[in-house]
């Protein structure tokens, strides 16, 4: 990849010393056997399996999709088991009902709507939440203070004290690279300066009962994270 960016962009030379931290995931691929050639097609293919004729009625296997397909998919596989199952169930409703942070029509009312009701936030801290939580910022920005403490990430963005509030009481967060990778995302641009760092873990030791230790423990994981071996 350095190669490709370096041959690429031009006036570059990147190396492994220029990374700060890196990451992928892996998904199960669709391809009919026989079929040569490119991934390209493989990795936007779906495919349900219905496993039934093995002895296992109502089990059922969702194979590839991607951001844009997963809901189409889900919404088969639900429809797939309210069929199966004894009893009446109503289909998937997913296409027409948002999910509990986009009951919303468009960011723009979203946003004026929320410096209406908050008039005495700024607008930063407004715009930032309803980007990153669309109608759920009512419910965050009620248990903020105007003045909100914050935390600068590794590209700059402020992360606040009420999202750290509202994420580690709704989400089941263990260790710190829970929050960090899975839940906030707030360790995906990068590691956080020392001293944001530290401020940032006193308070998630603060919401979830973190002693020194433990604490002194979690900022190695965490750190340990963006090694590159």
């Amino acid at each position: 990849m350095l190669s490709e960016i370096n041959n690429s962009f031009g006036y570059t030379n990147l190396t492994l010393k220029d990374v700060d931290f890196y990451y992928g995931g892996l998904r199960p691929l669709v391809e009919d056997s026989g079929e040569g050639g490119s991934t390209y097609n493989t990795s936007r293919k779906t495919e349900i399996i219905d496993h039934r004729d093995l002895g296992f009625p109502g089990f059922f296997t969702a194979m590839g999709g991607k951001y844009t397909t997963s809901r189409g998919v889900a919404e088969e596989v639900v429809n797939k088991v309210a069929d199966y199952l004894p009893g009446n169930f109503r289909v998937c409703e997913t296409s027409s009902i948002p999910p509990s942070s986009g009951n919303y029509s468009d960011l723009v009312s979203l946003i004026k709507d929320l410096q209406k009701k908050f008039a005495k936030f700024n607008g930063e801290l407004i715009e930032t939440l309803a980007f990153r939580y669309g109608s759920q910022s009512y419910r965050i920005l009620e248990k903020s203070k105007p003045e909100e403490e914050f935390y600068i990430l590794q590209n700059g963005e402020k992360f606040y004290e009420s999202e750290v509030k509202f994420i580690t009481n709704r989400e089941d967060i263990r260790f710190a690279t829970d929050f960090f990778f899975r839940r906030s995302g707030v360790g995906v641009p990068g590691l956080l300066e020392e001293q944001e760092m530290n401020r940032l873990f006193r308070s998630l030791g603060r919401h979830l009962g973190w002693n020194q230790n433990q604490i002194r423990q979690e900022i190695k994981t965490v750190k340990d994270r963006y090694k590159i071996y």
